[in-house]
C-alpha cells in the first residue's frame, strides 16, 4: 500500500543527475551479465549515451558547486 500522499515524493525526475546515475550502474550491470553479443552492442550503444548525458549533468552540478563556493572561499 502507498502511504505517500503525492507520487512526487518517490519518483525520480527522468531528467535528474541521480536517475543518470543510477541508470548508468544499472545499464553497466546489465551489460556485464549479458551474454548475447548482440545484446551486449545496443546495451554499449544505450550506456555511451547515459553515460554522455551524466558527464553533462555531472559537469553542470561542479560547476553550479564551484559558483556557490567560490564566494565563501573569497571571503
Amino acid at each position: 500500500m502507498n502511504t505517500s500522499a503525492n507520487s512526487d515524493d518517490y519518483i525520480l525526475p527522468a531528467d535528474s543527475l541521480r536517475a543518470h546515475q543510477l541508470a548508468v550502474y544499472f545499464e553497466s550491470d546489465w551489460l556485464w551479465k549479458e551474454k548475447d553479443p548482440i545484446c551486449r552492442a545496443n546495451a554499449s550503444r544505450r550506456l555511451a549515451e547515459l553515460s554522455a548525458k551524466l558527464a553533462e549533468l555531472e559537469a553542470a552540478e561542479a560547476k553550479q558547486f564551484s559558483e556557490q563556493n567560490l564566494p565563501n572561499e573569497a571571503a
